[in-house]
């Protein structure tokens, strides 16, 4: 019990004294990824161990850890999706010499300004309706009576066809023959040749990647928010680093959409191949075939 009691006071006396993170150099934005390194000193013997990658922390995502100098400094890569002065908590480290010992240790808060995306020019950069104010028009009432009337004359044809005993014609549509992955793959290719502006491309290409997961996972991806769609991957059991790449995709999307982000021409070319990416990711592999089972 004195053992484990010095051993937890040792590890927070490390993270307190030992422990120095560095500003980052660019501005850090929302949604965007940031490098932080901090120094650190090791005791003589020991080397770090990261496994934060993937992990949340509140608004943070940690994206990639990585040792510098020897494991004598670090670099945490990560993205935050909140405006303003952000903290990022304690993070769990771990200590390792070369005959087994291990060490906990706890590194400090990180506080953060987390600044919005630069406005287009001839913007203003404020948060704007996603859909603006409804007006009241009267041909959506004159098309659902025209629909109305249509379904009348249909039902009274039908009736009076079953009446006489004529047979209706057969009008049943062919069923689809293609596959998830083929559908999302031509959706993708027609993606390149329409020529619409950024957000409605990133619309576009959201409703891609939800219409294929509605097909091969099974799930009312069109319906539901980023958040609801990543727990229900998760439900499903879906590939973790697939979760982790479609929830990524989406956020670029939403960013696009709604927070006036503007993304180059090569950044959109980069979304739609991370879709093609994740299709690729998804797509169940073949059975082995009898013989090359066998030994």
């Amino acid at each position: 019990m004195k053992a484990a009691l010095f051993a937890l006071l040792a590890a927070r006396a490390f993270a307190a004294d030992a422990w120095h993170w560095k500003a980052p150099e660019a501005p850090v934005l929302i949604g965007g990824a940031v490098a932080v390194e901090a120094d650190l000193a090791v005791p003589d013997g020991f080397r770090l161990y990261p496994a934060l990658v993937n992990q949340e922390k509140g608004s943070f995502e940690i994206l990639d850890v990585a040792n510098l100098d020897g494991g004598k400094s670090v670099r945490v890569t990560l993205s935050v999706f909140a405006l303003g002065r952000q903290i990022l908590p304690p993070l769990r480290w771990t200590l390792k010499d070369a005959r087994g010992t291990v060490r906990e240790i706890e590194s400090p808060p990180l506080s953060l300004i987390v600044n919005p995306p630069k406005p287009v020019e001839g913007e203003s950069g404020e948060l704007r309706d996603i859909k603006p104010p409804l007006e009241a028009v009267l041909w959506p009432w004159m098309l659902g009576l025209l629909g109305a009337v249509l379904v009348i004359g249909a039902l009274g044809y039908w009736v009076e066809t079953r009446r006489r005993g004529t047979p209706l014609p057969e009008t049943a549509k062919p069923a689809e023959s293609r596959t998830p992955e083929q559908i999302a793959f031509a959706e993708l290719d027609a993606l390149v040749n329409l020529s619409m502006p950024v957000k409605e491309y990133y619309d576009s290409l959201s409703d891609i990647l939800r219409r294929y997961l509605e097909r091969r996972v099974r799930i009312p991806a069109l319906t539901m928010t980023t958040y609801d769609l990543r727990r229900a991957l998760v439900r499903a059991d879906a590939d973790a680093a697939a979760r982790q790449e479609i929830k990524a995709l989406l956020d670029r999307c939403d960013l696009a959409k709604f927070a006036r982000h503007s993304p180059s021409e090569s950044e959109s070319e980069k979304a739609r191949e991370d879709a093609r990416a994740i299709v690729r990711r998804l797509t169940p592999r073949p059975a082995p075939s009898p013989e090359k089972a066998l030994p």
